[in-house]
């Protein structure tokens, strides 16, 4: 598969060393092209999972990007294309993004990952900006509403109450008219990375989940996954989002019912998985534990 995928690119990629570092939840696989050290990202995205018009506007976005250094480079093939297509996966080449990934971020790494945040969504506000009703919340009232009416999935983790709280916040916004623009859709610590040792941010990794939505979105999953219910480090978040030139739209209102119908969503989107594959990766049970252990000990549907 990979000397097929580097035929497509010049030759002095071949002298790399290509080791798997990485796969994904949705059979992602990424390998790195080492020397010295880790140069370049060369990922395959199945078929079966991944749309290639999806993939196209994912590129685009990352293009419009790459003058804050935020996003790897995309690297083109021989045929000038920065996706390639092979017969069970499409391919695309990026450098590698130096640092580390920090999910118990100090403050000062909080601070600099939402500003970091701010600087892509103003890029990416000039580069494809509309108003339309509010994709989040679409989507999340999908996930809530098959669970509700899948009869196989049985509540046996009780968060019944927790999705019915979920669809009657999410009703209040459905059809709202919001600024929408691509955003990265599943920002979670591990994919923003520093500088070792330093509070930096290199720049921002995986990209596959992006969409076009209200930049609420990524502020809710990423502070939400770092620093959960923290209402104080939350407001430093966003403050310092807001500071760095982050969308006017984005609120601490909107922030906080993002994060906890999310969490509320996910855990029905990966009983769902669970119910119709039998079991789940170790990755995606993981998610799911942690989901679930905000839901029950903070009582996420009692918050707001």
């Amino acid at each position: 598969m990979i000397p097929t995928a580097l035929a497509h690119y010049a030759p002095s990629f071949a002298t790399l060393k290509w080791n798997r570092v990485s796969g994904g939840l949705s059979g992602a696989m990424v390998f790195a092209g080492v020397d010295s050290s880790p140069r370049f990202a060369l990922k395959f995205l199945p078929k079966s999972t991944a749309n290639r018009a999806h993939l196209e506007a994912v590129h685009r976005a990352i293009l419009a990007a790459q003058p804050t250094h935020l996003v790897p480079e995309l690297i083109s093939a021989r045929s000038g294309v920065t996706l390639v297509e092979l017969p069970a996966y499409y391919c695309e080449m990026t450098t590698w993004l130096p640092g580390e990934p920090n999910r118990d971020a100090s403050e000062l790494r909080q601070i600099n990952a939402c500003q970091a945040l701010a600087k892509l969504h103003a890029v990416w506000r000039g580069f494809g900006s509309a108003v339309a009703p509010f994709p989040a919340v679409a989507r999340r009232l999908r996930i809530l509403r098959e669970w509700r009416t899948n009869g196989k999935v049985h509540d046996t983790e009780g968060v019944r109450p927790a999705i019915d709280w979920a669809e009657r916040t999410l009703l209040l916004y459905k059809g709202q008219p919001i600024d929408v623009h691509p955003c990265l859709c599943d920002v979670h610590g591990e994919h923003v990375l520093f500088q070792p040792f330093r509070t930096i941010v290199s720049g921002f990794i995986d990209f596959t989940a992006m969409k076009i939505d209200h930049p609420s979105v990524d502020l809710a999953r990423y502070l939400g996954d770092t620093v959960g219910d923290d209402a104080n480090a939350m407001q430093v978040g966003i403050k310092a989002y807001h500071e760095a030139g982050g969308t006017p739209t984005v609120t601490a209102d909107l922030v906080a019912m993002l994060d906890r119908t999310g969490t509320i969503a996910a855990i029905a989107y990966w009983q769902l998985r669970r119910q119709a594959d039998g079991t789940l990766p170790p990755a995606a049970e993981a998610r799911l534990r942690r989901a679930l252990a905000r839901n029950a000990t903070n009582r996420l549907s009692d918050v707001l």
